[in-house]
């Protein structure tokens, strides 16, 4: 008798946040056929000065294919910054299943261009709108303001907010260029 197996599926958190992003979701998740894996994305040498998004893009690399598995990954999930993450990894691992979350991607990136479906309700954004303004080294987000947390969650509700605002970190300039 042959054992089933869950599809494997990486999820991909956004600037500033952490794996505990998908914790509500993890009820559903425990239901379905996917076997999920919330990566937390970890600066490198554990300094976000030195931190880069290919060594994000890396990490979701490594986490889509891990040594000795023979599990491919069935999709890659990244919300917000996740998304661009997510996207650029695509390229290195081909899972079947690209869902990006909230995300902004620029016109340039491949699977963008060439693999993606785009919902003639969201047309993509032209590159002039895509530019970052300049970033400083780390951008400190984590004990920011809470009135800061509101704006960011405007919809989430009173203690999703207060969750979110004790688990924001700091994130990389450069990540977010």
């Amino acid at each position: 008798m042959k054992l089933s197996r869950k599809l494997r599926v990486v999820l991909v958190h956004g600037a500033g946040g952490g794996s505990w992003e998908w914790d509500l979701w993890r009820p559903s998740f425990s239901e379905s056929k996917f076997s999920f894996h919330p990566i937390e994305l970890v600066p490198k040498n554990g300094c976000y000065e030195e931190t880069t998004l290919d060594d994000y893009v890396d990490q979701v690399v490594q986490c889509s294919n891990p040594s000795g598995s023979d599990d491919p990954v069935e999709a890659i999930i990244g919300a917000s910054m996740g998304g661009l993450i997510a996207a650029l990894a695509y390229e290195r691992v081909r899972p079947k299943s690209l869902v990006l979350i909230c995300s902004c991607l620029p016109p340039e990136i491949p699977a963008y261009s060439n693999s993606l479906v785009v919902s003639p309700l969201f047309p993509p954004i032209p590159p002039s709108l895509c530019a970052a303004p300049p970033r400083p080294a780390v951008v400190r987000w984590a004990n920011g303001d809470y009135a800061d947390t509101e704006a960011c969650l405007p919809d989430a509700d009173e203690a999703t907010r207060r969750r979110a605002h004790g688990l924001w970190r700091d994130e990389s300039g450069a990540a977010l260029t």
